[in-house]
């Protein structure tokens, strides 16, 4: 199921994605480069994204007791194509 962010986490992202990683999360009109922020008006023909896109399509990673890959794929709700 959906998983919201804990209140004040949600900068801690933005600025650990964008300045620590060089990643910055699409809709971010702060933490984002200016070229990045221009690329993420229009990308994929989603138009301007309203908000911060905090959408993994998908995510794998070792089970902490198995050490087996799991992973998780889900369409951006924001996606053209999503139901």
């Amino acid at each position: 199921g959906e998983q919201a962010v804990p209140p004040g986490r949600t900068h801690q992202l933005r600025v650990h994605l964008a300045m620590g990683l060089g990643h910055p999360i699409v809709g971010d009109e702060i933490y984002a480069p200016p070229a990045v922020a221009d690329k993420s008006r229009n990308m994929r023909g989603i138009g301007r994204a309203n908000r911060l896109c905090l959408h993994a399509w998908r995510l794998s990673f070792n089970h902490p007791e198995t050490g087996s890959k799991v992973a998780f794929e889900s369409a951006a709700p924001f996606a053209p194509d999503a139901g």
